[in-house]
């Protein structure tokens, strides 16, 4: 079969006839000549160029033209996002931010938080924590050694470092969700050893595939071993030992909830419904 190139050179032979351009349109057609978008644009010119209005026959082959062009024309994906921030749904009820708080890319670590504080900080030293330390808290108490009983144990917006610096409908997820984003029932968690950081992929129905990325925030000594790992904080206070909050930690040999002081400097990842 002739290229397109030679077949628009032929429609636009003035000796040809209206019939033998349509012919030639179709030969085009038949023979997947079509193989990128400029090509397509070519002989829709050309076509359109040589059409008449009316005819059923020209018609249906500028409407074959078109479903063509779709079809090579590459589609652009659209990202999801909420309040700018792009988000992966993997299956379990929530929209999972594709970045950990502070970061432009996945790979990227981002900001580091105590807990219950929504300004970024780079120490854990419990004298400079927002709520002050154990027996002087001024919110999030359960039990009066460690202050005036409030009985909150999950954080108010207000103090909430995804919903502070993300907006919109961000949060931070609870202890409860992360251990269910751990269930490898429904989720694969495969560690990158090349990239040092952890990939999580949806096994549930209808969004499998579906996939995020933890990158690996520091190493530790597991044994015998240097182990990466990453922790983020989840909302929930450890309401049987207040000074404490739960956070999820990933390793590249397991997965935990673990209790964490609560001026401990760790990761955030925003979660919506």
């Amino acid at each position: 079969m002739p290229p397109v190139s030679m077949i628009n050179q032929l429609i636009k032979t003035s000796n040809k006839t209206l019939e033998e351009k349509m012919d030639l349109i179709e030969t085009g057609l038949k023979s997947r000549a079509i193989t990128n978008k400029k090509d397509l644009i070519r002989l829709i010119s050309t076509a359109l160029s040589s059409v008449k209005d009316g005819s059923k026959r020209y018609r249906m082959l500028l409407l074959a033209l078109s479903a063509i062009g779709k079809a090579v024309t590459p589609t652009k994906t659209v990202k999801k996002t909420i309040n700018g921030h792009e988000y992966v749904e993997m299956g379990d009820g929530l929209k999972w931010a594709t970045c950990n708080v502070g970061a432009s890319k996945p790979e990227e670590r981002g900001n580091y938080y105590t807990w219950g504080d929504t300004s970024s900080t780079e120490t854990s030293d419990p004298r400079y924590y927002k709520w002050g330390s154990p027996g002087k808290y001024a919110k999030y108490i359960t039990d009066s050694r460690f202050g005036t009983v409030d009985n909150k144990t999950v954080l108010e917006p207000a103090d909430d470092a995804a919903t502070a610096n993300m907006g919109g409908t961000w949060r931070m997820p609870t202890e409860e969700e992360c251990r269910k984003l751990m269930d490898k029932t429904n989720f694969n968690w495969a560690w990158d050893a090349t990239a040092k950081g952890f990939w999580v992929i949806s096994k549930v129905k209808g969004y499998e595939g579906n996939k995020i990325y933890f990158p690996a925030q520091f190493s530790h000594n597991d044994g015998n071993s240097s182990v990466r790992c990453e922790v983020l904080w989840t909302s929930s206070l450890n309401v049987g030992e207040p000074s404490l909050a739960y956070s999820a930690f990933f390793k590249e040999n397991g997965l935990s909830i673990e209790s964490e002081i609560r001026s401990g400097c760790f990761n955030v990842r925003g979660v919506s419904f």
